[in-house]
């Protein structure tokens, strides 16, 4: 890029910013299109400027560049807002969309009427906009009010801007304190931290320290310390040893332990931390007791989850054995089939307990003896449910067994307007027996509420791998559940219909710490799982994109985008989410880029995954969908969900992200036709076995790991899992003796 165009100097424009090409809400970053003032000219303007929108009058400074690219560009160092002076300028303010209320019509009657002193009269004496036919008194006030509050926003995300935070971002601050915002901004930042999605504590220290906030100041370390502490919660942490708090916060703020242990001290005193003694330090020496530090509601969730199970597994049966057996075999009879004996014994165990757990590999019958507890429960003349933690996972399950199946959010009638859950202790759900799959997938909180809906007397059957990746919440339930002793049918055994899978025998070798076996195939028999060593990063990326885009398809029949995908260890890096999704994308989808939000841009035609729970549009995190259309002037995108359309607005598109290539976890839960598996040594810290395993059991028909032996034998070797810190198993066993 070179310095060129009119003086090459430092120089100011003044004009309206008519349309918004690009913008990246978490950088402020933007590609604009802006009409000079006077000349008319239109001129291309790059630099942080997302905080003003279309139709706003603005003031930039700045320098003429070249791009090899694109051409002539104004590239902004510093942007503010001005007024529109002239009649055209405030009608297009008006009608852009900003000052609620005020449309293109509206706003063409306005100006009509008031000229350039419109926007005075709507601030100062609204009650004249009653000379306007069709607006009332009221309706009036309510036009002053929002452009007041747009004022306010303009100089809220003026300041902002400053400190790297997009209008998309200022708004959702602004949203939450309205006219407070630059008081609460300047005066406590961290409280944003708290309060608004999006807000990170650096961004609220760098305000902080702006404003001039002492370094040792107690808000800044007791800010820093929750950071650390939610930031391992992040991470699937219910708790930090009270060292690895103080190391990490120390690394975060580079002062002394001293003064961080006074203010850890103070924040338990205060209620702000539960810290509790380290397991068996009683018999440790003093200095080598380590307390557990928690965030008072998951320490709060990890008592009330062990005691709940523990009352609903001491309570009496709600099946005798000879009951449970009786019915047994007249399901056998009626279903013409033959349990397996580890089979029988799991649904015998419904006489032992209203607590059942249930684990085991693919292929190993999971799902064959969910269907047959539930028949037995059925015979019994209970009545039951069946739920999964995410919308994929209850329509696997839902397919698997023949019963509607629902997600846990929508079995307990989640709330997205109070972010509560309408079942619960004191409206618990009516039904004798509930079961969940996929339980790996259950964080603490998840499963704290499900466990409040139920009451005592329900049968609760828990089915899931535990050897795959844990939740991505916090906790490890599945996990702790099993080491707290409850009663848990463990299958091993591969039946009959999956014995010729290479991909489940395979899944159990990697299981095990052994290495998979590559079955010889040739042109006229179709394997189920292929390696295709390569060695360089370079070839491993390209032998991905021909496998999704060519081979693949040509050979198996496969659809690109609906039923094979990527699963990548991690996002950055030669072969890691982003650019994989990047090299796919310019394969398999070449439209034009929206005109919206987010790095890359989205596109029509782009498979995509949703990033977060959205209950308001009824979908959830890890749904896979395609752009059906785009609207690049308003950024409206519509998004096919196996069928069902759904609408997303500009500022909304952050939920989505390209889905060519997704992380194994964000694949938990689901299966696909096709999988493919890069692995790489540059992945090494990610080369795990759990992770591996979870990888090739998502594939149904075709898994092709496509890499390095070497990488290859360190995934199936290593057993690095990083431990969570959880005390829940401790809590139940505990809750299980004393009752």
């Amino acid at each position: 890029m070179t310095t060129s165009g009119p003086g090459a100097q430092p120089s100011r424009i003044d004009g309206t910013l008519e349309r918004i090409v690009f913008s990246n809400a978490t950088t402020g970053y933007a590609v604009a299109h802006l009409r000079e003032h006077g000349s008319g000219r239109m001129v291309t303007v790059v630099g942080s400027i997302s905080h003003v929108g279309p139709g706003s009058s603005v003031v930039v400074w700045g320098r003429w560049v070249t791009n090899p690219r694109y051409g002539l560009q104004f590239e902004v160092t510093e942007c503010a807002h001005s007024a529109p002076a002239d009649p055209q300028g405030i009608e297009r303010f008006l009608a852009s969309g900003l000052v609620k209320g005020i449309g293109p019509r509206l706003a063409n009657k306005l100006v009509e009427r008031f000229g350039a002193r419109t926007l005075q009269v709507i601030e100062e004496t609204p009650e004249l906009l009653s000379q306007v036919k069709g607006l009332g008194r009221a309706r009036a006030e309510r036009l002053r009010e929002s452009l007041a509050g747009q004022r306010s926003l303009k100089e809220a995300a003026v300041f902002l801007a400053t400190h790297g935070i997009g209008l998309g971002l200022a708004s959702r601050i602004h949203r939450q304190y309205r006219d407070r915002t630059m008081t609460i901004v300047q005066t406590d930042p961290y409280r944003m931290v708290r309060e608004v999605t999006g807000v990170g504590f650096k961004t609220a220290d760098s305000i902080a320290l702006r404003v001039g906030l002492a370094l040792e100041a107690p808000p800044r370390i007791r800010a820093a310390v929750a950071h650390v502490l939610d930031e391992a919660v992040q991470a699937g942490h219910c708790f930090l040893p009270r060292s690895e708090l103080v190391t990490g916060t120390r690394q975060l703020l580079g002062l002394e332990e001293g003064i961080l242990g006074e203010q850890i001290d103070a924040m338990a005193a205060a209620g702000e931390l539960v810290v509790e003694p380290d397991v068996g330090a009683a018999a440790l020496p003093r200095p080598a007791a380590d307390p557990g530090v928690f965030l008072p509601a998951l320490c709060r969730l990890e008592t009330q989850v062990a005691r709940t199970v523990a009352r609903l597994a001491g309570s009496r049966p709600a099946f005798s054995l000879d009951k449970v057996r009786e019915a047994l075999e007249r399901v056998e009879r009626h279903l013409g089939v033959v349990y397996h004996p580890l089979q029988r014994q799991g649904i015998l165990q419904l006489a032992t307990g209203n607590v059942l757990i249930i684990t085991g590999g693919p292929g190993t019958g999971k799902t064959t003896l969910l269907k047959g507890v539930i028949e037995v429960i059925r015979t019994l003349g209970r009545t039951f449910t069946l739920a999964a933690p995410t919308g994929r996972a209850a329509k696997r399950i839902e397919e698997s067994t023949g019963y509607q199946a629902s997600t846990l959010h929508r079995l307990l009638r989640y709330q997205p307007q109070t972010h509560r859950f309408l079942l619960g202790r004191s409206n618990p759900l009516t039904v004798g027996a509930i079961a969940v799959d996929e339980s790996s997938m259950i964080d603490l909180p998840l499963f704290s509420s499900l466990l409040e809906a139920i009451t005592p007397g329900t049968v609760l059957v828990i089915v899931g791998d535990v050897d795959q990746l844990p939740s991505i919440g916090p906790g490890t339930v599945l996990e702790d559940l099993i080491a707290a002793g409850l009663p848990t049918v463990r299958l091993s055994h591969i039946f009959r219909q999956s014995q010729h899978s290479w991909i489940v025998d395979n899944a159990h070798r990697v299981n095990q710490g052994l290495m998979p076996v590559v079955p010889s195939t040739s042109q006229e028999t179709l394997g189920d799982f292929y390696f295709l060593e390569r060695p360089q990063p370079e070839s491993i990326a390209s032998t991905v994109v021909e496998l999704v885009t060519s081979r693949i398809p040509r050979r198996f029949g496969f659809d690109p985008l609906r039923d094979i995908q990527v699963l990548v260890p991690m996002y950055r890096g030669e072969m890691g989410v982003d650019n994989i999704n990047r090299l796919l994308r310019e394969r398999l989808n070449r439209a034009a880029p929206l005109a919206g939000q987010g790095d890359p841009t989205l596109r029509a035609g782009d498979k995509v995954i949703q990033q977060v729970n959205d209950y308001d549009r009824d979908v959830f995190n890890g749904d896979v969908g395609v752009i059906a259309s785009v609207d690049p002037e308003t950024g409206i995108a519509t998004v096919d969900f196996e069928g069902r359309p759904v609408v997303y607005r500009r500022e909304d598109l952050a939920q989505l992200q390209l889905a060519y290539a997704v992380s194994v976890h964000k694949a938990q839960g689901s299966e696909y036709p096709a999988v493919v598996i890069p692995l790489h040594t540059q992945h090494w810290v990610l080369l795990q076995r759990n992770l591996l395993y979870t990888a090739l059991t998502r594939a149904k028909k075709l898994a092709v790991l496509v890499g390095s032996r070497r990488a290859l034998r360190a995934a199936v070797a290593s057993e690095r899992v990083v431990r969570r810190h959880t005390r829940l198993a401790r809590r139940l066993r505990q809750e299980l003796a004393s009752g």
